[in-house]
């Protein structure tokens, strides 16, 4: 099946064949206009680039605790990606990994961040409430 023809809710397996689901390639579901939400194990250590990219009817995102990076552009054009929790495991976020979701309105970043490319969030319109920064970081160092 083709993945951009996915619809509803994403659920990621942890195992597959007994093997443990590792990454989100990139471009894994690029353009998939009918996933709804989608939830990351903990066994996933990275998302891809633009690994959700053109998910326009994506509202949630949710990723577990063991996800290290999230690549850039990877939710790029999810514009009415409403919540996303980054968990505290997350190190590294590409440039460009929110750019236009639009309606994104709660987002939690993990407190000890390490990287985060330029324009994580250029184009989100909505107001967005971000917690859990770093004391000296803005959203608009973001």
């Amino acid at each position: 099946m083709d993945s951009r023809e996915f619809a509803g809710d994403l659920v990621v397996p942890e195992t597959v064949d007994g093997l443990p689901v590792t990454g989100i390639g990139e471009r894994a579901f690029l353009g998939c206009k009918g996933l709804r939400r989608a939830v990351i194990p903990k066994s996933v250590r990275s998302i891809g680039d633009s690994a959700f990219c053109g998910c326009s009817g994506l509202r949630e995102a949710v990723l577990e605790n063991g996800l290290q990076s999230i690549g850039s552009s990877a939710f790029t054009e999810c514009y009415i990606l409403e919540k996303v929790t980054v968990p505290e495991s997350v190190r590294k976020i590409g440039s460009r990994a929110f750019n236009e979701c639009r309606n994104l309105k709660k987002l939690r970043l993990p407190g000890n961040l390490k990287e985060y490319g330029n324009g994580v969030f250029t184009g989100c319109t909505s107001p967005v409430s971000y917690t859990h920064l770093r004391a000296h970081e803005t959203a608009a160092n973001l």
